[in-house]
C-alpha cells in the first residue's frame, strides 16, 4: 500500500515529535484520528508543507502545542499575534494537483525536525 511520510508533532512537551507512515487510501482518517478531530490546514510556505491541526482545539480545550505554534509562526506570517496551535498537529508535504497531501521528503524532515530542535 501507498504511504506518506508526515511528521506528528505532540501538544506535550515531555513527549518527542515523531515520523509515521500514513496510508495515502486514508490519509484523511489518519489526520483526523492524530488530531483527535476534524483538521484545519496550516500552510507553511517556508518549507512547501502543510500543518493539518485540530479545528475545534481551542473549543474543545485542547493545550497549547508550543513548538507546532512556534514552528507555524516561523513558517506562515498569517498566525496572528497572540493566536496559538491547541492540541497535537501533523507535518505532511504539500497538496498535489489534485489537492491530497503528499509525504514530506528527507529535505524536509531534516529541515522541520532541525526547526523543532530549536523550540
Amino acid at each position: 500500500m501507498a504511504t506518506i511520510t508526515a511528521l506528528f508533532v505532540p501538544a506535550d512537551a515531555t513527549a518527542e515529535p515523531e515520523l509515521r507512515e500514513l496510508e495515502r487510501s486514508t490519509t484523511l482518517d489518519a489526520l483526523q484520528a492524530a488530531v483527535g478531530g476534524y483538521v484545519e490546514v496550516v500552510h507553511l510556505p517556508g518549507v512547501k508543507a502543510d500543518m493539518f491541526i485540530n479545528e475545534e482545539g481551542k473549543l474543545c480545550g485542547k493545550a497549547c502545542n508550543v513548538r507546532a505554534t512556534t514552528l507555524a509562526g516561523m513558517l506562515y506570517s498569517g498566525l496572528g499575534l497572540g493566536d496559538y496551535i491547541a492540541g497535537d498537529a501533523v507535518i505532511t508535504g504539500a497538496p498535489d494537483e489534485d489537492g491530497d497531501a503528499t509525504g514530506l521528503d528527507p529535505l524536509q524532515v531534516h529541515e522541520l525536525t532541525g526547526a523543532l530542535q530549536q523550540i
